[in-house]
């Protein structure tokens, strides 16, 4: 892990960029999850059977990282990991395991145990890619009563009932499931501000859905194209603060971004392509919408774009950040110290 501070909301931010602290000796970590206390962080190591939950502490004000304690995971390579709204939980998405992991948390920060393990049992009509469940992502709706877990392998969105004050966090919703198209792949998905529509990124088609949520139900109302070249390696999907855009990024094949418009009824105009570096697996954009940076895994760099906000269009600062294999890009408040 690797702490770095910059200006983001200077025209020039790179300028500013300054190294802050590292932490190492966790294996294989490939997601992670801030608290909104900014006081601890969770990640998880994607390391097949041996593959790990581990828990931090993070200094605020040096921005350093204190381990705090680590505790196998239920389900095999777990790549994702989301921490419930009153943090009393931590939720991970196993891809290999097919299943979802619920972990209770102490009031220290530390990890406690295994409260919840679900396994799905799912295939997909791509042998290759779907012959089991492939649980990729798992996120709390913006009203914070359900998650919502995608299933690469199986062409699902899951939903879950949340109850954080009993004694188990999720219950199956209603309806339990909803069906994506046979072979797309779903990924990741990411809600506009007020819930009432969610953009998943199908990673196996190239296709973002846009689903209409009323009465928390998911009707979809469009499907667009993100990556027209079908090299079955979409990965990750954001809306800029304003919500007025929508960005999603594409690998394997003619790497980068692809760049919608996002139009008054919710629906979505594709407007342009910013291609970057080798495999763009994940991206994201400051909390001021002026930069979007790109974890471009294969070629070490987080790359750094600027933000049209009127047209939505990107435009490399070339001041790229060089770090060994980024995979997850988060942002902290971290005080400026002498």
């Amino acid at each position: 892990y690797g702490i770095l501070r910059s200006d983001w909301s200077s025209d020039v931010c790179s300028s500013d960029l300054s190294y802050i602290s590292s932490l190492t000796g966790v294996a294989d970590p490939s997601y992670f999850a801030l608290t909104k206390d900014q006081r601890y962080l969770y990640a998880v190591s994607e390391n097949g059977t041996d593959s790990r939950v581990n828990a931090f502490a993070f200094n605020d004000t040096t921005g350093g990282l204190q381990f705090l304690n680590s505790i196998a995971s239920g389900g095999s390579d777990p790549c994702y990991i989301t921490i419930s709204p009153k943090q009393n939980y931590i939720v991970t998405a196993d891809y290999s395991g097919g299943s979802l992991s619920v972990y209770d948390l102490k009031n220290d920060g530390y990890l406690g145990q295994l409260m919840q393990y679900l396994v799905f049992k799912g295939k997909g009509k791509n042998k290759q890619r779907q012959e089991s469940s492939h649980l990729h992502m798992a996120s709390f709706s913006p009203d914070e009563k359900y998650l919502y877990a995608t299933d690469l392998g199986a062409d699902k969105i899951y939903k879950f009932d949340v109850h954080e004050g009993d004694s188990v966090l999720l219950t199956t919703g209603t309806p339990p499931a909803f069906d994506v198209e046979p072979g797309s792949g779903p990924r990741h998905f990411t809600w506009n501000s007020n819930g009432s529509n969610l953009y998943l990124l199908n990673e196996l088609s190239g296709t973002i859905n846009i689903y209409e949520n009323r009465n928390n139900i998911l009707h979809l109302k469009q499907t667009a194209v993100s990556d027209s070249l079908l090299a079955q390696g979409s990965a990750d999907i954001h809306i800029s603060p304003n919500g007025k855009f929508l960005y999603a990024s594409n690998r394997l094949k003619g790497d980068g971004i692809a760049i919608f418009k996002i139009l008054r009824d919710g629906t979505i105009e594709k407007i342009g392509y910013q291609p970057t570096g080798a495999h763009p697996r994940n991206f994201i954009i400051c909390p001021n919408g002026n930069f979007l940076l790109v974890a471009c895994k294969d070629v070490n760099e987080i790359q750094v774009y600027k933000i049209d906000s009127q047209s939505g269009l990107l435009t490399d600062i070339n001041r790229p950040i060089s770090i060994q294999m980024p995979v997850c890009l988060k942002f902290a408040n971290v005080s400026k110290t002498k």
